[in-house]
């Protein structure tokens, strides 16, 4: 009980130095927790005492950010997570890391400020955290993306997610690389804990990639990845006939590959 009040004065606090803007007065606590949900729980670029495995409550991770900074370029976003009110139920885990003293606080937040808040458009936010090895909590700070920021997408299904992801890239490197580090984190990490918005979104943005490989499904004129119509729904890939050249006079050889139906 006294543990649990102390958390609770803990929150407080750090709610009140967001609310009033006091975030230097952050820096001069003698520890603080930050939670990773994404790229943070297997990238984190800045040095941390702990790390810790566990969850919040009351938030559910979705793919509705759109980046155009590390994941994606301008015009063509990338699609990262943010964390979206749920119910009472949801959960959403990752790392808690803890920062102790000012300059291991100070650096860390200034590379999540500006890495989240002036290039991802996240705000600020503390939640509860509740390990999962030991079962203690403790007040985490933590970055979300919201609906008022302009890179916010809205909710977007399964498979326009997946056709995004597949073949977006950025500064930072691919977006499915992102996904799919975030997927093997949470196998290695938690194997009993579901999330189907995770993995259905790793099975679909997969899928998109080696149906891409097979020449099974090809983008459109949009850029948007559909299947080729054929009788029996089989592709065969046909190379273009080497025709040799004649003296004084040029072939035309066509530079696309040739698809017919097999028998």
């Amino acid at each position: 009980m006294l543990n649990f009040t102390r958390q609770n004065r803990g929150a407080t606090l750090l709610h009140d130095l967001i609310e009033n803007e006091k975030f230097d007065d952050i820096c001069k606590l003698p520890e603080v927790w930050v939670f990773g949900y994404g790229s943070l729980v297997w990238l984190p670029k800045f040095e941390y005492t702990e790390k810790r495995v566990g969850k919040i409550c009351g938030w559910q991770r979705r793919f509705y950010q759109g980046n155009s900074t590390h994941r994606g370029v301008p015009g063509k976003p990338g699609r990262v997570a943010t964390l979206i009110k749920g119910t009472e139920t949801s959960v959403t885990y990752g790392c808690a890391y803890k920062l102790c003293g000012t300059d291991e606080i100070l650096n860390a937040l200034d590379h999540l400020n500006m890495r989240e808040s002036t290039l991802g458009g996240y705000i600020l936010d503390v939640e509860t955290f509740y390990c999962q090895k030991t079962g203690e909590i403790c007040p985490v700070l933590l970055y979300t993306a919201t609906s008022t920021n302009d890179q916010f997408t809205g909710v977007e299904s399964i498979m326009d997610l997946a056709k995004v992801i597949a073949f977006s890239t950025g500064a930072s490197g691919t977006n499915r690389e992102y996904l799919f580090q975030l997927v093997n984190w949470q196998r290695n990490n938690l194997p009993g804990v579901s999330d189907d918005h995770l993995y259905d979104l790793d099975k679909a943005t997969r899928s998109i990639i080696q149906s891409r490989i097979n020449g099974a499904v090809l983008p459109d004129q949009n850029g948007q990845m559909r299947p080729r119509s054929t009788t029996k729904g089989r592709f065969e890939l046909i190379r273009p006939p080497i025709v040799p050249r004649r003296r004084h006079s040029f072939q035309h050889i066509s530079q696309k590959s040739l698809l017919r139906t097999t028998e």
